[in-house]
């Protein structure tokens, strides 16, 4: 998972913004400019408020029920790693962990074991079904993606917290039928919010300041990050925000 290398310990990025353009400018600019330099471990966490994200290999049309998501303010965006089109809001976290590749490329459960284990310590079951999905109990909390960027691997994933479930029947089109066309299309799968399995009630700032905690103590990370904004800015403006982008 993530480890030290030469010696320095991981570095650990948290966003303060919840803007989706920002937040994949964040993670690509640290993949592709901050640990080519230092080739130390990347931890980045962050939230989006309402938002569509789109695979890169997904054609946004196919996928989303655009004039009503963009009639209630939803953002949508593609990210750089391919997968399912998935609906993010402030009840729902993301991870990505940004590593040397050393031949981990496709293995999901090196990645995804201290997030089983994070979960655990809620006294939460959570299983790695299939490639990329954590489950509870066959229903999905979890879903994963990867991307390399050189010889830097990308991971990132998502946790359903406090998501408001009904939002994602209302925006996507959730294609239940398998085709030969090479455009990929996004599944069908039970969700459920991990709320719902927790043994008492607590607000998703608890939940995430203790995985925040939890991979401090996991990575033996002793320092968080600050990072240049203007930069990541100028990438969200000029790629991310940009509709041909996401529409091509």
């Amino acid at each position: 998972m993530i480890t030290s290398q030469n010696n320095k310990k991981t570095h650990l990025y948290i966003s303060e913004e919840n803007d989706p353009f920002y937040n994949l400018a964040f993670e690509e600019h640290l993949a592709k400019n901050v640990f080519p330099k230092t080739k130390v471990p990347i931890i980045f966490l962050w939230r989006n408020q309402k938002t569509i994200v789109v695979g890169k290999n997904q054609v946004a049309d196919l996928e989303i029920n655009v004039e009503v998501a963009k009639k209630d303010g939803v953002k949508i965006v593609k990210r750089l790693s391919g997968g399912g089109t998935v609906f993010h809001d402030l009840g729902n976290f993301c991870f990505t962990f940004i590593v040397e590749n050393k031949k981990q490329a496709g293995n999901y459960k090196v990645f995804l074991e201290p997030v089983i284990a994070f979960l655990k310590s809620y006294q939460i079951d959570a299983q790695l079904v299939g490639k990329n999905d954590l489950k509870i109990d066959d229903v999905k909390i979890s879903g994963n993606a990867q991307y390399l960027s050189n010889d830097v691997l990308v991971h990132h994933g998502t946790l359903l917290f406090d998501t408001d479930l009904s939002l994602i029947n209302k925006y996507l089109k959730i294609n239940q039928l398998k085709t030969n066309t090479k455009i990929q299309r996004s599944q069908i799968s039970k969700i459920n919010n991990i709320k719902n399995f927790l043994n008492k009630e607590i607000p998703i700032e608890e939940f995430f300041k203790s995985f925040i905690i939890f991979f401090k103590n996991y990575s033996k990370i002793d320092f968080l990050e600050l990072i240049d904004k203007k930069i990541i800015l100028d990438l969200a403006k000029n790629k991310y925000q940009i509709e041909s982008w996401t529409f091509s």
